[in-house]
Parts: structure tokens; sequence; C-alpha cells
């Protein structure tokens, strides 16, 4: 029981050390999600405004995504790295898919906010991909 204790008293210490230093370092993930931010605060809702805001987050978080799928892959054993290529294959498939759907069932459907919409949801999801990566890329670099 004394073992289970300490175990436990361990695992609260190192997911306490790991979720402190992550909250308090700022991340390039982080800084592209303000600069979008600000960016839409800029736009003055004009359509035309956000979707070049879109486009460029979309872009640069792209980017960000394969910046650390790469980085990740370094880290891996070769089944692993065979591992994360697969999902990572099956996430882009789902992605389209899941925008598709999101699309098509967007109530402002053939409206100029369609658009601005479908940008933000891209966004959001690649940005929740990319978050994910980075907390299996910042897990092996403890």
């Amino acid at each position: 029981m004394r073992e289970l204790t300490i175990t436990v008293c361990l695992l609260t210490i190192l997911f306490t050390a790991t979720s402190s230093h992550s909250a308090l370092k700022t991340t390039e993930t982080d800084r592209i999600d303000a600069a979008y931010s600000a960016c839409l605060d800029k736009s003055e809702g004009v359509t035309a405004n956000m979707n070049n805001c879109s486009g460029d987050a979309i872009s640069k978080m792209d980017k960000r995504m394969n910046q650390v799928y790469k980085a990740l892959m370094e880290k891996l054993t070769k089944p692993k790295q065979e591992l994360l290529k697969n999902t990572q294959r099956n996430w882009l498939a789902w992605r389209t898919t899941e925008q598709d759907l999101s699309y098509a069932l967007d109530p402002n459907e053939g409206g100029t906010l369609q658009s601005v919409s479908a940008g933000g949801f891209a966004y959001e999801m690649l940005k929740r991909r990319v978050q994910e990566l980075e907390r299996y890329l910042n897990g092996l670099e403890l």
C-alpha cells in the first residue's frame, strides 16, 4: 500500500510539474493563435479580411504541424514512426470528410458567412491536431 501511495504521489508531482511547465511556456502554436485572433479583431467584420486571416493562420498552423510531426518522428522507433504515419494519414482523411460535413450542415449555407465559418472550423481542427502532436512530443522530452 505504501508503494502505491508513493507511486501516486510521484505521478501527481510529475503531472503537475509538466502541466505547469507547459502552461508557462508560450509555443509557436500560441503565437499563431494570438496573431489569428488579433487579425480577426482588426478585420472590422469584413468577410474578405476575415477569410484572409483564416487562410494565413491555416497556412502557418499547417507549417507548424509539419514541424512538430517531423520532430516527433525523429524521436520514435521505426514501429512507432509507422504508427504515427498511419495515424496522421487517417487524421488527414478524417479532417477532409469532417470539413465537408461541417460545410454541408452550416446554417450559413450559401451566404457570405459560410466561408468565414468554414475557415474558422478548419483552423480550429488543425490547431487541435497540432496541440495533440505537441503533447506527444513534450511527453517524450521529459
